[in-house]
């Protein structure tokens, strides 16, 4: 069995780990529609009976940059709301208060080095899901009345918008967009038959299941059939046909995740920055 470690070198970077594990895919697709914004919330499987065709095994962590200085932010967004576990390996910059943490998402996980110092904004939107996104917004309500426990996002970027009873749209406090999605099955999303990241010894498990898509927005002349021939034979992850449009590719990332390509939802002109 062959496996490959690898992180993208882009100003965000999200690993994938590399594998001949899977084959081929079924899918259905979930396409909704934010503040004039296209999002592809997809849910699918594949089909390990047939011939080995996906070498991906898990796109395993997402990487992007606080604000040096504002762990503040960062702990009251990733811990006190989202509800990411704190992963055991920089738990103490958590008493530190500065340097990279680690916020864990079922089996995936977010690296949250210090900017230089601004942070990076993410031009697309990260996908999660959540097995009740009821908490979230009684969090949200809480934060609205004032609790001190979120007082470090107040003038800042962070914002929730309600579409639906099973999907928020949420902006860290720098701007990065995230869709969380509810879960129609929490044991399958999480996972920890497959595996787990590290849990901090009384510490409850993370309230995110999975990261479920990361959707990279790209300028209108990108080349998506180029995209995809790259994940295709280069690491061996083929697109998903069924979650594809004119404007976007979805590519395979395992098992239970893709990464997708899209055209940006501000159109042509729009400076598409990563």
């Amino acid at each position: 069995m062959k496996h490959h470690f690898l992180s993208a070198a882009v100003s965000v970077s999200a690993c994938v780990y590399n594998t001949h594990a899977f084959s081929s895919i079924t899918a259905t697709r979930n396409s909704r529609s934010a503040s004039g914004r296209s999002i592809i919330t997809p849910k699918w499987q594949l089909n390990a009976e047939n011939n080995p065709s996906c070498e991906v095994l898990l796109m395993d962590h997402f990487n992007i940059n606080h604000e040096k200085g504002r762990h503040d932010a960062l702990k009251a967004f990733y811990f006190d709301f989202l509800g990411c576990a704190i992963d055991p390996r920089k738990a103490e910059n958590i008493e530190r208060g500065s340097k990279t943490l680690w916020a864990n998402v079922g089996m995936h996980q977010f690296h949250l080095p210090e900017g230089k110092p601004d942070a990076q904004v993410f031009d697309g939107v990260i996908t999660l899901i959540h097995e009740d996104l009821s908490v979230l917004m009684e969090r949200y309500n809480d934060y609205l009345d004032g609790d001190e426990k979120f007082a470090a996002l107040k003038e800042t970027e962070f914002l929730v918008g309600v579409l639906d009873d099973d999907l928020l749209m949420i902006t860290d406090p720098w701007g990065t967009e995230f869709s969380i999605m509810a879960s129609d099955d929490p044991e399958e999303d999480r996972a920890s038959d497959v595996g787990a990241q590290p849990l901090i010894d009384g510490h409850e498990p993370s309230e995110g299941l999975k990261l479920e898509d990361l959707t990279v927005y790209v300028p209108h002349d990108a080349n998506l059939e180029g995209i995809g021939r790259f994940y295709e034979h280069v690491l061996g992850a083929s697109a998903i046909e069924e979650l594809g449009s004119e404007s976007s590719i979805s590519i395979s990332m395992g098992e239970r995740q893709t990464l997708t390509f899209q055209y940006h939802p501000d159109g042509p002109d729009i400076e598409v920055i990563h």
